[in-house]
């Protein structure tokens, strides 16, 4: 459980991320990525760059990825899936109620919105892409370990 918990905080901290990146001008570079920050739309500061969006949200999925395999035990694919259905359990529903609350609205009116914002599947898609590097790096040392068991003995010896 505290595996799951840790991951489903290092998703919302990925929104917190974005938001230093941003305050602090960084990683500028590439096509902005509407709804990135919903809470930002009416000041026009929404969208982020694709930089910003890749430095803030690939670490976030490993983050993540890493909770589930190793404290949570859970194995590297389901990992994977899990990080992109967390990021966008999480993304999704608070990129409309943050639009619906910015703008005063019913959360109803911005349900179909938050679905069109390309800077929630982005999102979605970097956390994922993190969490492959870090099932790709388990399934490396799992091998790799395996190598080792099987390996004869470096010094030539025989094992007993």
């Amino acid at each position: 459980m505290l595996g799951w918990a840790a991951a489903v905080v290092a998703i919302a901290a990925g929104v917190g991320w974005l938001y230093l990146l941003d305050g602090a001008h960084l990683f500028a570079l590439g096509p902005n990525q509407r709804g990135a920050l919903p809470l930002e739309e009416l000041a026009r500061r929404g969208a982020q760059p694709l930089a910003r969006m890749v430095v803030a949200w690939v670490p976030t999925g490993a983050a993540a990825a890493i909770a589930l395999v190793r404290v949570a035990r859970t194995r590297s694919r389901t990992a994977v899936v899990a990080v992109g259905v967390l990021a966008f359990a999480i993304l999704f529903p608070t990129t409309a109620g943050s639009e619906a609350l910015e703008r005063n609205e019913r959360l109803s009116a911005h349900v179909g919105h938050a679905l069109g914002r390309p800077g929630v599947w982005v999102a979605v898609v970097f956390a994922v892409i993190g969490s492959l590097a870090v099932a790709a790096a388990e399934s490396w040392r799992r091998s790799d370990r395996g190598r080792a068991a099987t390996a004869p003995p470096a010094d030539g010896s025989e094992a007993a």
